[in-house]
């Protein structure tokens, strides 16, 4: 299965039968996504195509064509599978898609996939680890407005 926007934003589409792809393929696959790849970004993404975002194209149903780019993914850890789900844990340079990266994986197992659940745990040098929870529970007041 997999889905227009690479992610569960827009309905699912082609479906196929999984049950020929075992946990090794999976894992497989996954390591064939370790280091520089190339990488189309999704036409649901924001950047900009002549000076409009390509998600705004895309939802007009105008064609959009992303150019492909390199990325890196330094490490794929933590791989659970219970089919049709398969998750893991992503280390990527800055510019990856997550959305591409599950979309792509699909077509290499030739049966189509898409993002369903995504957790940024770190961005440069903050780290979920390092998050407070200060702010959750108090009340703020505006003044001026």
């Amino acid at each position: 299965m997999q889905t227009e926007s690479y992610d569960t934003e827009k309905p699912e589409i082609l479906h196929q039968d999984i049950t020929h792809i075992s946990e090794e393929q999976v894992n497989e696959t996954l390591e064939k996504f370790v280091g520089e790849i190339e990488q189309k970004p999704p036409v649901y993404s924001a950047i900009k195509i002549d000076g409009e975002r390509a998600y705004n194209l895309a939802r007009a149903g105008e064609e959009v064509e992303m150019k492909a780019r390199k990325t890196t993914i330094h490490y794929i850890k933590d791989i659970k599978i219970d089919f049709p789900l398969v998750s893991f844990t992503v280390g990527c340079s800055k510019g990856t898609y997550i959305r591409s990266l599950a979309h792509d994986i699909g077509q290499e197992l030739g049966v189509g996939a898409y993002l369903t659940q995504l957790r940024r745990t770190k961005i440069g040098d903050y780290a979920i680890e390092n998050a407070t929870d200060q702010f959750l529970n108090n009340d703020f007041r505006f003044e001026g407005l």
